[in-house]
């Protein structure tokens, strides 16, 4: 058994008022309702443009007008500047993010006929096959 000094006493903090306890219970609630509808958009697939009324589901439009109506070009060619640690490799991978990159690193190979790259040197690349 423990001697306890007999000037102890514990500390007491006054007791919050009910509009304390009903701001923190709202609190608690709001969160998780917050977590709840969370899970559940989750779970069901429901995203932010289900949420803001966007549709997904019709023709990809840019400013009111079908994207098939504006003059739509493709980049043809990318012009890379390289940097300290690039290879073919690395600079067909950046200019062509996705897919196959072999047949761009053979485009670059024949155009460079055997130069070395140096930091800082412009390479254009035609992206077109």
């Amino acid at each position: 058994m423990q001697a306890v000094h007999p000037g102890f006493r514990p500390i007491q903090f006054p007791r919050p008022s009910a509009a304390v306890y009903r701001r923190r219970r709202l609190t608690v609630l709001l969160c998780a309702a917050a977590v709840v509808f969370a899970g559940f958009s989750l779970l069901k697939g429901v995203g932010l443009h289900q949420l803001t009324g966007v549709s997904s589901g019709g023709p990809l439009t840019v400013a009111g007008q079908p994207v098939s109506d504006l003059n739509v070009r493709l980049a043809a060619e990318v012009t890379v500047i390289v940097q300290p640690g690039d290879t073919l490799w690395t600079i067909a991978r950046r200019a062509q993010p996705t897919g196959d990159v072999r047949p761009l690193v053979q485009r670059l190979e024949a155009q460079r006929d055997g130069r070395m790259l140096m930091v800082g040197e412009h390479i254009t690349l035609s992206l077109g096959k």
